[in-house]
């Protein structure tokens, strides 16, 4: 977890940084100079109109790249989507990858936001999802009439950040960078010679930069990192400021028409499905059932949970982001239609292990408000409508939703083509292209192919070295009532849900092969009565309307499988095992696959991509 911003406030109502002794922005006119310096410096309303001209293919989205160092409060962020909404062409996609060091606390951010009016219908969806201070990369994806923006946040020092992003992914590339941080005097780090021969990296032949600071250090830097620049007239107070391009690099080649075939019509293939059709691919995708969600993501109701950990570790790191990330998307999805519940989850604290850890968890300074709240027995009761006899940890972005109505929800997009009742039986590569052969006869060609299969997985040769170990689960649906209905989702070693439609849902844990359908009812109710001794009573007396069995397959180390299978099998990836987390782990799986296709930011970090890559598990 980061420190927020410490900030003084003036007579204006503007910050001025309590650590460094400067200004975050003009006093004169704060989006005057974002608009000089960084819009007119970058020329990007002729930028972002020209886009319009080579949109040949309508299902080939254009996209264009902003890089920031010094996110502040966003105003150049937001001036940028601004200008973006009303000068490029519906249906392209803007990326705005911006560091910051010290973020903006959420009240402070709220406070000087108010100010811009003119920047409400923009600034309302930042505030909404923006994240507080919790380090390391958090993508959000916003929309602004048919306007699409990803805003990649980097939360950490600028060099370290750019450094663990670009990792494996050399073609990415920035189209115009703002270098907006902190005066040179004040902050050097931001404007030294190592950072900047990062961005360099970053960039391409068309690659521009602009910056406010004129410093002879800047100066000599960009020369030395391979940039030529020149002395523009500054805004307001400013004689000078600095625009800049990259010597000698080729241009970006145009994206051509991209195909990619998905294999599974669960959460995990529907979900990249939509990344991918939102970043302009072709989809088509098999399901060898005749409906989609028909396996393990089959349930009535699923649960997005948290399982927050004392300490910092790669997988502790990774689960956070990930629940970050899929609380945000769900809850960008629910204005489009989503039926998305966010209620919140009561972690029910049985015994006194449980409530030591608890304690931990809180203490460890990883987790605010926004994340988790320690509860005492009377408050988590008023916040679930029933009695409650244990101390709770409360997560407010947890709820839950249909899995289901979610894969509809992906899968009803004009990029993308679902055959139900498709089981692909050969994966075949050609010189250029995957060849997938299906048992109806049918076969299609596409540039890659993502495996999003589960237990299937080992139908292709390619895969039978992977360690996937697929365990029995069992959800049991009763009828609600008054007495066992619920406010939040109750979490201990079992779960409970809210009703839905009259119903609810109570899981457990993962079952031997073997044990009855009714054996395992009762364990769920033995699991419930440690949290709620009434609740279990009050579905102990029903017989549910409804069980579901499935399977749940993860991996040893119980991280899935995501990424390229093989260096030596260009085109074909994995994303598969998230065991009963697919919820809370396939909304950034799916945006890391569409980035790692389409070279686009990534939401991860090159360290935490390794712990999900299947080369891990050599042949």
């Amino acid at each position: 977890m980061l420190t927020n911003a410490r900030l003084n406030w003036d007579d204006q109502g503007m910050p001025h940084s309590a650590d460094h002794g400067d200004i975050y922005y003009s006093q004169a006119d704060a989006l005057g100079e974002s608009t000089h310096v960084f819009l007119n410096g970058n020329e990007l309303p002729t930028r972002f109109a020209g886009l319009a001209e080579v949109s040949t293919r309508p299902l080939m989205r254009q996209r264009f790249t902003v890089g920031e160092l010094g996110f502040g409060a966003g105003l150049n962020f937001l001036n940028t989507c601004r200008l973006w909404r009303d000068t490029a062409p519906a249906g392209a996609m803007l990326h705005y990858l911006a560091c910051e060091l010290h973020p903006f606390a959420q009240g402070e951010l709220q406070r000087l936001l108010q100010q811009f009016t003119e920047l409400a219908e923009f600034s309302g969806p930042l505030l909404a999802a923006c994240p507080d201070h919790t380090a390391g990369v958090h993508q959000l994806a916003l929309r602004f009439d048919h306007h699409t923006v990803m805003l990649t946040l980097l939360y950490g020092d600028a060099h370290a950040m750019l450094t663990a992003l670009m990792g494996e992914t050399p073609d990415f590339r920035v189209d115009a960078w703002f270098l907006d941080g902190f005066s040179p005097k004040v902050n050097p780090d931001l404007w030294q010679l190592p950072l900047l021969q990062v961005l360099r990296r970053c960039s391409h032949g068309n690659t521009t930069l602009s910056t406010y600071s004129v410093s002879t250090t800047l100066r000599s830097a960009l020369k030395a990192a391979g940039f030529t620049f020149e002395k523009r007239r500054g805004f307001i107070g400013k004689r000078h400021m600095l625009t800049a391009r990259l010597v000698g690099a080729p241009p970006i080649a145009p994206a051509a028409s991209r195909t990619v075939c998905i294999i599974g019509g669960g959460l995990a293939g529907c979900s990249t499905a939509h990344a991918l059709a939102e970043s302009g691919w072709q989809v088509t995708l098999l399901e060898k059932a005749d409906n989609l969600a028909s396996a393990g993501s089959g349930n009535l109701q699923a649960v997005l949970h948290c399982k927050p950990g004392t300490a910092h570790s790669a997988d502790n790191d990774f689960n956070l982001h990930a629940y970050l990330h899929a609380s945000r998307h769900y809850d960008s999805l629910q204005p489009r239609g989503l039926p998305w519940h966010r209620c919140g989850m009561l972690h029910v604290g049985t015994d006194s292990e449980q409530q030591r850890r608890f304690t931990r968890i809180h203490q460890s300074g990883r987790f605010n408000e926004a994340i988790l709240q320690p509860m005492d027995a009377r408050a988590a009761s008023a916040l679930a409508g029933v009695e409650l006899t244990h101390p709770c940890l409360y997560f407010p972005l947890s709820g839950w939703l249909s899995p289901a109505a979610l894969c509809r929800f992906y899968t009803d997009h004009p990029g993308i083509t679902v055959h139900s009742g498709a089981t692909a039986e050969k994966l075949q590569r050609t010189a250029t292209l995957w060849e997938v052969s299906c048992t109806n006869g049918n076969s299609l060609q596409a540039d890659a192919v993502i495996l999003c299969n589960a237990g299937d997985l080992f139908d292709f040769p390619q895969c039978r070295h992977l360690p996937l170990i697929c365990n029995r689960g069992q959800v049991d649906v009763y009828t609600s009532s008054a007495a066992s209905s619920v406010r939040t989702i109750l979490c201990g070693q079992g779960y409970l849900t809210p009703a839905s439609d009259g119903q609810q849902s109570l899981g457990g844990s993962y079952y031997v092969e073997g044990t009855s359908n009714e054996h395992n009812r009762l364990q769920h109710l033995q699991l419930l009565a440690r949290m709620d001794s009434g609740l279990a009573n009050e579905l102990g007396t029903k017989s549910p309307v409804h069980q579901r069995v499935g399977q749940r397959c993860q991996t040893p180390d119980r991280m899935p499988l995501v990424g390229a299978l093989d260096a030596t099998l260009p085109g074909l990836y994995l994303n598969v095992a998230h065991g009963s987390n697919g919820l809370a782990r396939t909304p950034i799986t799916a945006a890391l696959l569409a980035s790692l296709l389409s070279n686009t930011p990534p939401p991860l970090p090159a360290t935490l991509r390794a712990l999900l890559e299947p080369a891990r598990f050599r042949r």
